[in-house]
């Protein structure tokens, strides 16, 4: 394990000082990393899951802010929510869970951002924004995983982390809710849901800085 650590580290070195190297991949170098990341944060492994979520939430911050903003988000943003969504909702992950409230919380902002100017979703299918059209796939996303769950109640969950984005404490109380409220959870500890832990990854300048202006796990 410890050499893969070391290959997510490396990865979250170039994009934290050589970012400007990562604009100028080409789109199949684009991918490897994504899937890279998405690799390392659905990982079984603490610290490699915890190495690739703090990677997947500056990464995306970084490219918000990017003149590949649009490109990007256009090919990543539903794959990144439904891998995302996969870990939150799971009973592997839960040392993460603070993480993973930021980095939703992060990518519903930027489906708001008026630096992504392009539409998300594909013809013939047609939304008002990239925040509804982001919206009605995180409903569908989940009615599929839990259909245990009243749509309903997937729905008003949804809305309210729409409601609370720019409420960090609100929205994971959403989470930890909705969480705890699907059977998959019955019987296990929640107790790392409420526990802020390790991942402080972000300190206090640098989230300023982050804010915008908006199913298994691997072997």
């Amino acid at each position: 394990q410890e050499h893969r650590l070391v290959f997510f580290q490396l990865l979250k070195n170039i994009n934290e000082y050589f970012f400007e190297v990562m604009l100028e991949f080409s789109d199949h170098q684009t991918q490897m990393v994504v899937d890279s990341v998405v690799w390392a944060f659905r990982h079984t492994e603490r610290n490699i899951a915890e190495t690739g979520m703090g990677l997947c939430l500056s990464m995306i911050t970084k490219y918000a802010n990017s003149n590949k903003c649009n490109r990007f988000f256009q090919a990543y943003m539903i794959k990144l929510v439904q891998e995302l969504l996969v870990v939150i909702t799971d009973t592997f992950h839960k040392s993460n869970f603070k993480l993973h409230a930021m980095t939703l919380q992060r990518l519903i902002m930027i489906s708001e951002s008026p630096a992504l100017t392009a539409n998300l979703w594909n013809p013939p299918q047609h939304f008002s924004s990239n925040a509804e059209y982001l919206h009605h796939e995180m409903i569908s996303l989940l009615e599929r995983a839990f259909p245990n769950v009243h749509p309903q109640e997937v729905k008003q969950f949804v809305d309210g982390l729409y409601a609370a984005k720019r409420e960090p404490p609100k929205f994971k109380q959403f989470m930890r809710d909705f969480i705890v409220h699907t059977k998959e959870f019955s019987n296990v500890d929640c107790s790392e849901l409420w526990a802020e832990g390790k991942t402080e990854a972000v300190d206090p300048a640098q989230s300023n800085q982050l804010l915008l202006p908006g199913m298994r796990a691997p072997e």
